[in-house]
């Protein structure tokens, strides 16, 4: 690299061009109170890292009773009824509904309310078989505690219920 520039110049250039290559790969003498000075400082950054580290560890402690019972509730195999969600918003069954086909959400064929597509393999709900008093099958939709999540996003978003900050 730098000898065979060098050869094209004069010895006093090449000579020049070795010792601003000797200085470059020197390495700089540091005094004995600049090197106290850089330890100090890294000891004042790892310092600050642990600081932000444990506060960051005590936010996750006392966030891990809410986010493992959340984990726990929407792994729930739990199914619930449309009006059941629909009270916990001050809705009815009814009214929840029509909110969920306005939004194209779910939709009603026959006596029976179905996903759409779109939301069909988000494990929001689940079709449910009962039998009625005379003996007869009836097929019903029931909410998951995720599909009960979903809801109440949804309903935040359309602004029908707000959430206190």
């Amino acid at each position: 690299g730098i000898m065979q520039l060098g050869a094209r110049y004069s010895a006093e250039i090449r000579y020049k061009l070795i010792q601003i290559a000797k200085e470059k790969l020197q390495p700089k003498q540091y005094t004995t109170k600049e090197l106290l000075l850089m330890q100090l400082e890294s000891i004042e950054k790892i310092e600050k890292l642990e600081l932000e580290n444990k506060q960051k560890q005590e936010v996750i402690e006392y966030q891990k009773p809410k986010v493992e019972y959340t984990d726990n509730v929407l792994k729930s195999d739990t199914l619930i009824n449309i009006s059941q969600i629909a009270k916990d918003f001050n809705l009815s069954g009814t009214g929840l509904n029509k909110i969920l086909c306005e939004n194209k959400i779910q939709y009603k064929q026959g006596k029976q309310y179905n996903l759409y597509q779109k939301y069909m393999n988000m494990d929001l709900a689940k079709s449910y078989t009962y039998l009625d008093t005379n003996g007869s099958s009836h097929m019903c939709l029931k909410w998951t505690e995720k599909g009960r999540k979903f809801i109440y996003e949804l309903l935040k978003e359309l602004r029908y219920i707000y959430e206190e900050e």
